[in-house]
């Protein structure tokens, strides 16, 4: 059975729902136990040079407490880029959208390369500049995170929402497509 996700157009239908504070100098730590205090946050090892055929790996914790940091700078350092699952999972086996159990965030990826494919340093820029200028203020996400090519805007929520029915995760989905619009200047 498919469900139809609803069109939001109307910023403040998702305005409702997020909570109203912004959160500055977090550490790693503090970031990703605000995403994803647990259970099973899901981290995954990419490398970086897709062609060498050397393959990734990806890991469930109970909580943020039990990731080795050492261990992402050595994985780091060996040519992997380290990725982390937005929300809880539902267990340690399930990596896929239908694993996770909720969401504490809306979210966002706006790469410098999706705004100038030609000037990265000028992407990005203009990638920060589109979260500051097109959102209305009661819009602005709580959290930013360079990325390194561009930016991942967060909007925490006011409370844990619950993705497990498929109604609810297309709602979700929805409201992030809604953010996305940024990437061309749509808001």
């Amino acid at each position: 059975k498919s469900v139809s996700a609803p069109v939001y157009d109307a910023p403040d239908v998702i305005s409702d729902c997020l909570a109203k504070r912004s959160i500055a100098n977090l550490d790693r730590i503090q970031f990703l136990s605000l995403i994803c205090p647990g259970p099973f946050l899901e981290i995954r090892f990419i490398y970086r040079d897709r062609t060498a055929g050397r393959r990734g790996e990806q890991r469930f914790l109970a909580s943020v407490k039990e990731l080795d940091w050492s261990e992402v700078e050595r994985m780091n350092a060996a040519g992997f880029n380290a990725y982390y699952g937005v929300g809880a999972r539902k267990n340690n086996m399930d990596g896929t959208k239908d694993g996770v159990k909720e969401i504490r965030a809306l979210w966002v990826d706006l790469d410098a390369k999706d705004f100038d494919p030609s000037d990265l340093i000028k992407g990005k820029d203009q990638a920060f500049l589109t979260l500051s200028e097109q959102l209305p203020v009661h819009l602005q996400p709580s959290v930013v995170v360079d990325s390194g090519g561009g930016y991942h805007a967060y909007w925490l929520l006011q409370a844990p929402f619950d993705v497990t029915r498929v109604e609810a995760r297309a709602q979700a989905e929805a409201a992030m497509v809604c953010f996305a619009r940024l990437r061309a200047g749509r808001f």
